[in-house]
């Protein structure tokens, strides 16, 4: 008889057999009710109707899903141990094929870090120090208990230089489907926030940038992967957050803050007088971006001190100056731009 149930089952009129007309889901209704009718072929005809009651089990059909996909927490070197993030995901399925354990499987650096298996607590072993890592990307497992068991990543993450060659491999990823034919067979995707800075095989699922890329410009790409299966009826995926660092290179030259700079002194003006303050920066990191500067001849007339990203430039003999000219020089670890800067 019509109702809601109608269009899920079919029933043989001659038998009474029903059937399933189409693919039940336990999470979108878990008990269907049908009613069905028994008729006599008099005249005039007999009836009576029954009830039906199909209770829907549950398949391990869902993975668990992390409420806040990634997150970035801060933690005070010397803190005592105790818990500094919860992680919390949940599973649609029920019993254990919906129980959520959790599992630090990568990033974990001489074990810091551990994670209660049941609440998702993430606690510090002992007291961090800065001075010994000063950032931890720990990737954080979350799977049920169903046979065969589903399970979420927290996040990958990946580390490519900014001179990396187009096409370079970043990451392979590997989704395993259990079904068999279509319903086993994966394909990859890329979510939008890729951008096209980087492409996936969607049959390998191998990660590879796209174009060439510039920490300058963009330190981090933050997207999605998604891998799904080929079924015709209905397709399943999964998806994990990919965020890719990119690691500077020594790519950029220093540059003067003004150049060139002229500067007058009076014939009169005392020794050891700063007479200039000039100033460069490089926009790499680390020692790539961490400025010297030296003269580009002997001078016996000025001296230089050296103050992160600016140099005192000061007058120590001034007898029988009227015009002097001078060039600076400055360099990074990795590079050397001479220009002439003063006169």
């Amino acid at each position: 008889m019509p109702g809601a149930s109608s269009g899920l089952f079919e029933i043989n009129a001659d038998t009474g057999e029903v059937v399933t007309a189409t693919t039940l889901d336990r999470e979108v209704q878990e008990v269907l009710t049908l009613r069905v009718l028994v008729r006599d072929g008099g005249v005039p005809s007999l009836s009576g109707t029954t009830t039906v009651l199909c209770t829907v089990e549950d398949e391990n059909d869902h993975a668990p899903k992390i409420i806040v996909p990634a997150h970035d927490i801060e933690v005070l070197e010397n803190q005592e141990p105790g818990v500094v993030y919860t992680v919390l995901a949940f599973d649609m399925d029920t019993g254990n094929n919906g129980a959520v354990k959790y599992y630090i499987i990568d990033g974990n650096t001489d074990e810091y870090f551990s994670i209660n298996e049941t609440s998702g607590e993430l606690s510090t072993t002992r007291a961090l120090d800065r001075e010994q890592v000063n950032n931890f990307a720990l990737v954080i497992l979350c799977s049920d208990l169903g046979d065969p068991p589903r399970s979420s990543l927290v996040q990958l993450q990946s580390f490519v230089r900014e001179d990396a060659d187009v096409g370079t491999v970043v990451l392979v990823l590997s989704a395993v489907d259990k079904d068999e034919g279509l319903n086993g067979q994966t394909e990859y995707f890329l979510s939008d926030e890729a951008a096209g800075a980087f492409t996936i095989d969607p049959v390998a699922g191998t990660l590879r940038t796209g174009h060439a890329l510039d920490r300058e410009a963009r330190s981090q790409h933050t997207f999605w992967a998604v891998a799904r299966d080929c079924s015709v009826q209905g397709s399943r995926s999964t998806t994990v957050m990919i965020k890719v660092h990119v690691t500077d290179v020594n790519d950029n030259d220093p540059v003067w803050e003004q150049n060139p700079l002229d500067i007058f002194l009076s014939p009169q003006s005392p020794v050891n007088q700063t007479t200039a303050i000039l100033r460069a920066n490089d926009p790499d990191l680390g020692p790539n971006g961490t400025v010297i500067f030296s003269f580009a001849e002997t001078q016996s007339m000025f001296l230089l001190i050296n103050i992160q990203e600016r140099f005192n430039f000061s007058k120590i003999h001034h007898q029988n100056i009227f015009r002097s000219g001078c060039g600076l020089k400055l360099w990074t670890k990795g590079s050397q731009l001479e220009q002439p800067v003063v006169s």
